[in-house]
């Protein structure tokens, strides 16, 4: 409903706009949803799809300049942002034996589930796991983790984070600048870009 300059439903408006102030009375339909928005669509990402990329980005996509080599779900619906849903992240992983991504910690949760492969690992606090087909490994937020495969054949597996949900609540972090005690003097931390098992 237009308002008329000068009367007081205007002026009230013109008070609340210049307050930083809604009217909830003008905006209560966005407010009061009678169903949920949900911009997600139903998408089937398929195996016999992403594998064979996986596999040539393994070979032309050096670990040293991805750091995390991955294939992120991207949903349709979610205008390219790179994630499965409104509250997840999703990838498939590829370590060619012997590559290493450095250490790092972030608020968001994570999980790893092994599709194929033997010798991949994540160390998690300084715990190595080891992970080969269908094992799980759990991150919790905040601690720092590395990964890596020290066997003979590409490890494959599943990054799941609960990235957007956190960036929902804007505490979104990544931190790069692990550092653990000097081995000589035990004291001084000493930046590393991994983690002593």
């Amino acid at each position: 409903m237009v308002q008329q300059a000068g009367t007081p439903r205007s002026t009230l408006a013109q008070d609340a706009k210049t307050l930083n102030l809604i009217q909830f009375w003008e905006q209560r339909a966005d407010i009061e949803l009678l169903r949920p928005r949900n911009a997600v669509k139903p998408y089937r990402w398929r195996w016999t799809d992403i594998e064979p990329r996986l596999r040539r980005a393994a070979t032309t996509v050096p670990i040293e300049e991805c750091e995390r080599r991955a294939l992120v779900f991207a949903n349709p619906g979610l205008g390219g942002k790179p994630y499965i849903t409104n509250t997840l992240f999703a990838a498939y992983s590829l370590y060619n034996p012997g590559e290493r991504a450095p250490v790092h910690r972030h608020t968001p949760s994570a999980s790893r589930f092994t599709l194929e492969g033997d010798g991949g690992f994540t160390v998690v606090a300084g715990e190595k796991l080891r992970m080969s087909r269908g094992d799980l490994v759990l991150t919790p937020n905040g601690t720092w983790h590395d990964h890596g495969n020290d066997g003979s054949e590409p490890v494959i597996w599943v990054d799941v984070l609960n990235v957007p949900l956190v960036e929902s609540l804007d505490a979104t972090c990544f931190e790069f600048d692990y550092a653990e005690a000097d081995p000589s003097n035990g004291t001084s931390p000493v930046p590393r870009t991994v983690q002593t098992v």
